[in-house]
């Protein structure tokens, strides 16, 4: 689990959110927190860490060129929590 220090600002009509920057404890995000001389709003906010590196390779997979729309590929993204690949994977175990 990581502590990102959040800026909040608008831009073109909406509010973005940027990580600054990330600590391993709530602790030293606070510290950076307390001492950046942002002039936006700030907050902390609790990120999951992803892994670190390339991702397991399957024993009989490799890359493979798809051709599928926009609206499939944003619920293939959904289904594998962000990874394409893993949702479309999960649709055809579904099958």
């Amino acid at each position: 689990m990581n502590y990102c220090v959040v800026a909040l600002y608008d831009h073109d009509k909406y509010t973005r959110g940027d990580v600054i920057s990330r600590h391993k404890t709530h602790e030293l995000a606070e510290k950076a927190l307390n001492k950046g001389a942002y002039s936006t709003f700030r907050g902390i906010k609790e990120e999951e860490q992803s892994p670190v590196g390339r991702p397991p390779k399957m024993a009989d997979g490799k890359p493979r060129t798809i051709y599928i729309d926009d609206a499939n590929w944003e619920k293939a993204k959904e289904l594998g929590n962000g990874k394409p690949s893993e949702g479309i994977r999960i649709a055809l175990s579904k099958v």
